[in-house]
């Protein structure tokens, strides 16, 4: 297994428990972002794989961190500057390990997917077995197919 980078520190206390109204806030960030844009360090998958987890838990990830500013250049200079090679590391970063397989994921939990040679976050939703991300004109679904491993939020691990 390769080592774990840390680089936040340990992933903050309240990950393993979900708010009573966890649904409801989730279906408030999916319908607040259903037209948004994507935009790198604004609204792109980190952070609203960051918002979702809020949403969930009520817990802010990486709060004593500072956000890249807009734009891909920025975002990929903060992956570099904490020796993260992608999002999946970047989640696993902030969460700890993946909990496992995605397709063992349910509602409210993080998937990683594969995506034009990229990795990307997505959240899984009510609605089946569908997880959003952010895409060019709102919120689009992650595949899954593509999907690869999962990070349990508000659950134990």
């Amino acid at each position: 297994m390769p080592q774990l980078k840390m680089p936040f520190g340990p992933a903050p206390a309240g990950l393993d428990q979900r708010l009573e109204d966890w649904e409801d806030r989730l279906d408030e960030l999916v319908n607040a972002n259903l037209r948004t844009p994507y935009h790198y360090g604004v609204f792109d998958c980190a952070t609203f794989a960051i918002d979702a987890v809020r949403a969930v838990t009520g817990v802010l990830l990486i709060p004593d961190v500072e956000r890249p500013k807009p734009g891909w250049l920025a975002a990929a200079k903060f992956l570099i500057r904490h020796g993260l090679e992608d999002t999946q590391e970047f989640a696993t970063a902030a969460l700890g390990q993946p909990a496992g397989a995605a397709q063992d994921s349910i509602p409210g939990d993080l998937v990683a997917f594969r995506a034009a040679g990229d990795i990307h976050l997505a959240v899984r939703i009510r609605m089946g077995d569908e997880a959003l991300t952010p895409a060019a004109d709102g919120l689009g679904l992650a595949p899954k197919p593509d999907w690869i491993c999962s990070w349990r939020i508000g659950r134990p691990r």
